[in-house]
């Protein structure tokens, strides 16, 4: 893995290989830089989001390595956020008055 290049473009690619699985590969600027293989397809969005999650440690950043690296995070912190903890304005004294 080529380490601390500084903003880099990463380009992801998955392809099926018969019998064995997926393959996930990570280039950086057109090339080669990661490769691993997935047995399921439903694996191969958590290979690739840790693979650009390793990109981004190592100092190889990127738009695209960024967000797969804070994207569950923020996907939580809506969840929370779109979740009413008190009832208060129309509904709150709807509820009140019945």
């Amino acid at each position: 893995m080529k380490m601390f290049q500084g903003n880099v473009t990463h380009d992801v690619v998955v392809t099926r290989i018969p019998g064995k699985g997926y393959g996930v590969r990570v280039y950086v600027d057109g090339t080669l830089n990661q490769q691993t293989i997935v047995r399921d397809r439903a694996d191969v969005g958590a290979a690739a989001r840790s693979m650009l999650r390793m990109e981004c440690k190592m100092g190889n950043d990127s738009d695209y390595a960024e967000r797969a690296r804070y994207r569950e995070w923020e996907k939580a912190e809506r969840r929370k956020a779109a979740t009413p903890t008190t009832l208060d304005g129309d509904l709150g004294e709807l509820l009140s008055s019945i």
